[in-house]
């Protein structure tokens, strides 16, 4: 379905040239975290090819199964509901052969980059209204930033500490629950499922394609990287790493 070069990327564990100390940039332990995960994840077939109980799974079965997990942790707002099924999921990692701290650590290395933009404003009253927890700044009555009115105080609010666990717990199951398919299911009989349940060629072509180029990206933002250490002399601090990136 796929031209044979791109079923042929070979990504090996990259190495990041460290400072004068010894020790790796922001920029450089970032990528090669988040590299290692995806190759780790998702181009490793050693976890597919193990006698757990995901690995039985007729490969249909697994695709509906997480999808209903997917939709369903979606439209769940109960903490306790998610907190269930996301220990299920865990559970079912450990009777897959797959270690669940290592399951546990990858996957929660997501979570702060992408949960965590849309989490963190959410505990504030300034974008959620709602009852104090934590008093960040007292500004006082008719409090302005630029054309904007501020409330009195800045604070933490239940309601919305509660929503940002809510939010971060169905972020975490959702993601746990698409690496578990893609750790126990190798690459070409998952793709081949999806045209089985009936989604169109065309779209699964486009993911295949998908899945090939995030690696290929990820590899030209390191091999820039490496570039960018080989022409610096002196060693850079966080900030000036930050920059570089935005």
């Amino acid at each position: 379905m796929i031209p044979d070069w791109m079923n042929n990327v070979d990504l090996q564990p990259g190495h990041f040239s460290a400072g004068r100390h010894g020790k790796k940039g922001f920029i450089g332990k970032t990528i090669e975290g988040i590299l290692g995960f995806l190759e780790e994840a998702f181009l490793s077939e050693s976890y597919s090819k193990r006698s757990g109980l995901m690995q039985s799974l007729d490969p249909r079965v697994k695709l509906l199964s997480i999808l209903a997990v997917v939709f369903a942790a979606s439209m769940i707002s109960d903490l306790k509901v998610l907190v269930a099924i996301y220990l299920l999921t865990l559970l079912i990692t450990y009777l897959s052969k797959i270690g669940v701290g290592f399951f546990i650590k990858r996957v929660w290395l997501f979570i702060p980059i992408f949960a965590g933009i849309i989490a963190i404003p959410m505990i504030f009253n300034v974008f959620l209204p709602g009852d104090p927890l934590y008093t960040i700044i007292h500004l006082g009555a008719g409090a302005h930033l630029g054309p904007f009115s501020l409330p009195e105080s800045i604070f933490i609010t239940k309601q919305g500490t509660m929503a940002a666990v809510i939010f971060t717990m169905r972020v975490a199951t959702c993601v746990s629950a698409v690496v578990l398919l893609f750790l126990t299911t190798p690459q070409q009989i998952l793709f081949k499922s999806l045209r089985t349940v009936g989604v169109p060629k065309i779209y699964v072509l486009t993911l295949q394609m998908t899945y090939r180029y995030i690696f290929l990206l990820m590899e030209q933002v390191r091999e820039m990287y490496i570039a960018k250490k080989a022409r610096t002399i002196k060693s850079r601090g966080l900030i000036d790493d930050q920059k570089w990136v935005g």
